[in-house]
């Protein structure tokens, strides 16, 4: 099990609450690297886990990507199994992705789900994502291919290594580093099951600002690899927008938002949360990367 955390001890003590039990009924290894962040709040954290837990602090933030690689590096296991500090896994978690290896051992990959965690208790930013789909949830980009999300992936450690891990790439460091593997391990011929019964609760947003930002991101990541993935309508829509299109996109996420039951501001967030996806895109496009 590799966790990577920034910043957010509280996420991460509830993440670990989670799956501590699972980890020691099942003799599993944890591996938590926390990149460049350490705090007294993240001690606290980690004293009750005492060995159950490897914890690596990186002495500066090198990003997600290689934080990855540093908890990957560590690990003993045939497969990696990756969840975010975000995240709260089901107490059936591990025993799921354990039966579903022990049924299919030719497996090189599963690639689970994201649901909201919470989401009775969600605020207006909360609302929207839920509304609107904008947690981070694999998808499709071809008839036989997906981009998977590392919020909920296994993957075999042998082939992990021969690829070289997460790519360290500056238009990765912060978003885009399980984009970026899917293509890889899908060239590669990987044998993956799309498990969407397998799972893990994510933690919704509480402030407008942070999730701008954090749709900024994905959008930058997703504008990277317009020209990289396979020809779909997803990826020449991204290769085509413009600055533009923005006033189309806000409408149309905002009636989108209405017709789902969110109020006039909410609509207007969930507008706001689309342009904010779609001028990362635009950005991301001036750095791409190559699959």
């Amino acid at each position: 099990m590799l966790i990577c955390t920034h910043n957010r001890p509280a996420s991460l003590g509830r993440a670990l609450t989670a799956l501590l039990p699972q980890v020691k009924a099942g003799g599993h290894e944890l591996i938590v690297v926390n990149d460049g962040t350490p705090s007294a709040a993240y001690d606290a954290v980690l004293a009750p886990c005492g060995g159950a837990v490897d914890y690596l602090v990186l002495p500066t933030n090198g990003g997600i990507a290689a934080a990855r690689n540093h908890a990957a590096a560590r690990a003993t296991g045939d497969y990696l199994v990756f969840t975010d500090d975000d995240t709260v896994a089901p107490p059936f978690w591990l025993n799921w992705l354990m039966g579903r290896l022990a049924e299919n051992p030719a497996l090189d990959a599963v690639a689970g789900w994201t649901r909201a965690l919470a989401p009775d208790t969600a605020n207006a930013v909360g609302k929207v994502q839920i509304a609107t789909g904008l947690l981070p949830a694999p998808h499709p980009t071809a008839d036989a291919e997906w981009v998977f999300v590392t919020a909920c992936l296994a993957v075999r450690r042998s082939l992990f290594d021969s690829l070289g891990g997460f790519r360290l790439a500056p238009q990765l460091r912060l978003a885009g580093e399980d984009t970026e593997l899917s293509v890889r391990l899908w060239r590669q011929g990987a044998r993956i099951l799309m498990d969407d019964a397998w799972f893990v609760e994510h933690e919704l947003g509480t402030r407008l600002g942070v999730e701008l930002r954090r749709q900024f991101r994905y959008g930058q990541s997703a504008g990277a690899f317009a020209g990289a993935l396979t020809a779909t309508r997803s990826s020449r829509y991204f290769q085509a927008l413009r600055p533009r299109d923005l006033p189309g996109i806000v409408w149309r996420a905002g009636r989108r938002g209405r017709a789902a039951g969110l109020s006039f501001v909410q609509a207007v967030m969930a507008g706001a949360l689309r342009a904010a996806f779609a001028l990362g895109v635009i950005a991301g496009r001036r750095h791409r990367v190559r699959a």
